[in-house]
């Protein structure tokens, strides 16, 4: 194999390496990754008759979390992509429950997942729902957040869906930017070392 040509497979291989090792650093931190935390819906009771305007919601906390993200909604089913079809959503909520206040009389589904401490989102629990009938005074009535600083239902929770989605868009805008770089990089140094072998011909 001549040296030319061995140079060039050599080159083209490193800076493969690099734009692998660059996608890898600047990929978006909320993909679902396989070791990420499992959460599963606890309270209300799945079907469970509610008689109160505020429901609050819990599930089973995971020590490898960092945050938790619910969202809620009246639509029966799932959604094409495997999600109820939402009504509301929170995120950045550190303990593991959250207070929905001013409910109708209606059949809420819900699901929770948690977030790991480096931006990586657990799979989205089963859907679990509840039915409200504080018009009625039947039902189960649960208690609202108990005073221990736990999130209330005016609390702004430390990231919202909003900033969660622009967060999202600046960590693709940097991968393209990283990724096109090291294209131009590498269509560069190829082009290079092919001229020179032309000349050396």
């Amino acid at each position: 194999m001549p040296n030319a040509l061995r140079r060039i497979i050599t080159l083209v291989g490193a800076v493969a390496l690099l734009l692998g090792a660059g996608a890898s650093l600047s990929a978006p931190a909320s993909a679902v990754t396989a070791d990420a935390p499992v959460v599963t819906p606890a309270t209300p009771a799945d079907g469970a008759t509610v008689a109160a305007r505020h429901v609050l919601l819990t599930w089973t906390p995971s020590t490898s979390a960092a945050s938790y993200e619910v969202r809620w909604g009246t639509v029966e089913g799932l959604g094409p992509d495997g999600l109820i079809v939402a009504d509301g959503s929170v995120a950045g909520l550190t303990k593991p429950r959250f207070d929905i206040p001013d409910l109708a009389d209606l059949t809420y589904h819900w699901q929770v997942r948690a977030i790991g401490p480096d931006g990586s989102a657990g799979p989205w629990s089963a859907a679990s729902s509840f039915v409200v009938q504080a018009g009625t005074g039947e039902g189960e009535q649960l208690d609202t957040l108990a005073p221990d600083g736990a999130e209330s239902p005016g609390e702004q929770p430390a990231r919202t869906p909003a900033a969660a989605g622009g967060w999202a868009a600046v960590d693709g805008i940097l991968y393209l930017v990283v990724a096109s770089t090291f294209a131009v990089i590498l269509l560069a140094v190829v082009a290079r070392t092919w001229v020179r072998v032309r000349r050396e011909a």
